[in-house]
């Protein structure tokens, strides 16, 4: 009978315990932050979101064979310095009488004699520099290169409670701190027609976040009542 009353006391301790664990998490006390916004991993945005922009021919470049030419596609064409990708069309013919075979990036792309051999819509990873490469072989030919699209790493990351960056794209470029639960982020380009998103996860404390700047984003968290506390959050930009 000793050992069943133990038992239960033993419970019963355990059990106010955890309910004073569980409301201090709730109540946003400090030292308690990570257990709210990081016991659920947020879902990923999808890594590159993808634009278009009116056909617009990047260049015609004229390449003998086995030579490589590069044609520079960032801040050309509507595509902006964050591009990582382009969706293009190509055109090619052979200057020469024998056709030629030409590549733009990794896509082959045949060039016959006095007439133009095209592809269809394509995807190319950009350089470093942001330009595409442009060769031959076999013979030499004149390759023009349209531009429709162009993909860029979506903007978003969780962010710390004190500031900082826990995860996230390279697009968001820093968080700081500056009073209990107010935070100003800096992206990497101007998103004057952009909308930010804040949120907390699995739980129901909340966050609101507005452009405050060309390229920073001003955000708040809250406890249920209201109250600016210090927490995770994530942060999603879309323009």
């Amino acid at each position: 009978m000793h050992r069943t009353l133990t038992s239960l006391a033993l419970v019963a301790a355990l059990t106010v315990a955890g309910s004073s664990l569980a409301s201090a998490d709730d109540a946003g006390t400090p030292g308690n932050h990570r257990p709210l916004a990081a016991r659920k991993a947020p879902p990923s945005p999808a890594a590159k979101e993808w634009s278009s922009v009116s056909p617009c021919l990047l260049g015609t470049v004229k390449v003998k064979a086995g030579q490589t030419r590069a044609l520079a596609v960032r801040g050309r064409c509507g595509v902006p310095a964050w591009a990582t990708d382009a969706a293009v069309n190509v055109l090619a013919h052979s200057t020469t009488r024998k056709p030629a075979r030409t590549y733009v990036g990794a896509v082959p792309v045949a060039a016959s004699p006095g007439r133009g051999d095209g592809t269809g819509q394509t995807t190319l990873t950009l350089s470093p520099s942001g330009a595409l490469a442009v060769k031959a072989t076999g013979g030499t030919a004149k390759v023009s290169v349209y531009v429709t699209g162009f993909a860029a790493p979506s903007i978003h990351a969780v962010l710390a409670y004190n500031g900082g960056i826990v995860s996230g794209s390279p697009r968001v470029l820093s968080s700081t701190r500056t009073s209990a639960g107010s935070y100003d982020v800096v992206i990497d380009r101007d998103i004057s027609n952009c909308t930010p998103i804040a949120s907390i996860n699995g739980s129901a404390f909340f966050a609101s976040a507005y452009r405050s700047g060309p390229s920073t984003v001003h955000a708040n968290t809250y406890n249920p009542a209201g109250t600016p506390v210090d927490l995770y959050w994530t942060l999603t930009v879309i323009c």
